[in-house]
């Protein structure tokens, strides 16, 4: 029995010497051939040497190969073809739209963009000119007017205009001397008239048609000139103090003293004038524009002296008037 299990155990570790040889041979073959193919692949690819491959300068012509490259000569092609800016006309872009003024179809603008309609309001004051500065003081004005725009430059426009004067004090005085001379009674009183307290104002009453012509339009800033002629009415009025009476809901009536006409004069004509503007735009995303504008006016409404014993105010004024309005408003 035992020298059965004897032999058993030989064969066993026989086996195993004999499995454990054919391992050790089949690693070592393994290994061998490992061992030369990475010989041979050694052989074909050089070891890398970054030293070296940072000592070659930097070639950046595109548009040539470097020979010390490993690329191909497939790969240099795409790479030109993707960095070449000039290109062919294939591989550009379209063309830029340009574009110009903003074309307008509605009923209010023009093709331009101006708006058809043009409009005017201002106030200032008027400056007496040449003989009418003998008779005439500076006082205020009213101007305004409303017309239509053919384009940006040019338009036509109707203005109306109430322009106020005071008198010189010895216009006044020689009026006042005039009115005593001619011993006017008063009905209240029964005495003679006293002039004492006599004051004048005068106004002029202006229509008118003007072409414009904007010279310069900037985003903010405009100029233009204006031309034109029309209607004009002048009226001279010497008031005297008057006393009445004003009723008031809550203090009841009481006596007041005011000036009330005593004599007016008037008088038409025709007239020229001429105006230079400067427009100052706050926003260039609609038509407002704020105005500064001098004018001159020449007007042919004038005084004719009375029969026998003329005034002084028709004698003073009965040459064709000339004033310059100054005015400041807003335009559309």
């Amino acid at each position: 029995m035992r020298t059965t299990f004897t032999s058993i155990s030989k064969k066993i570790i026989s086996n195993f010497v004999v499995c454990g040889a054919v391992v050790a041979s089949f690693s070592a073959a393994t290994t061998v051939g490992l061992q030369a193919q990475l010989a041979s692949v050694a052989s074909v690819r050089p070891t890398l040497n970054l030293q070296a491959s940072l000592a070659v300068p930097l070639n950046l012509d595109l548009s040539a190969p470097d020979s010390s490259s490993s690329s191909s000569v497939t790969a240099d092609a795409v790479a030109d073809e993707r960095f070449n800016l000039s290109g062919s006309d294939a591989n550009q872009p379209p063309p830029r739209r340009r574009y110009g003024h903003p074309q307008y179809t509605d009923r209010m603008h023009n093709a331009d963009g101006s708006t058809k309609l043009a409009v005017a309001l201002g106030g200032g004051f008027g400056v007496p000119v040449g003989n009418s500065g003998n008779v005439f003081t500076t006082s205020y004005g009213l101007h305004g007017g409303v017309g239509y725009n053919f384009s940006k430059q040019f338009g036509i426009m109707g203005e109306f205009g109430y322009d106020h004067f005071g008198l010189q004090g010895h216009v006044i005085v020689d009026q006042a001397n005039y009115y005593n001379s001619l011993g006017i009674i008063d009905p209240n009183t029964g005495h003679f008239a006293d002039f004492s307290g006599l004051d004048a104002n005068a106004h002029v009453w202006s229509f008118t048609v003007n072409p414009i012509y904007n010279f310069y339009q900037g985003e903010t800033f405009g100029a233009y000139v204006t031309a034109g002629g029309g209607y004009y009415h002048k009226a001279i009025n010497f008031t005297l103090p008057q006393a009445s009476y004003y009723c008031d809901p809550y203090y009841g009536c009481y006596p007041v003293v005011q000036n009330a006409n005593f004599d007016t004069h008037t008088t038409n004509g025709g007239g020229v004038n001429g105006a230079v503007g400067f427009t100052f735009k706050p926003s260039r995303f609609n038509s407002l524009k704020f105005y500064t504008e001098a004018r001159y006016v020449w007007s042919n409404a004038k005084l004719y002296p009375e029969q026998g014993y003329p005034s002084p105010i028709s004698t003073l004024d009965n040459s064709s008037n000339s004033y310059m309005p100054v005015t400041f408003g807003i335009r559309w």
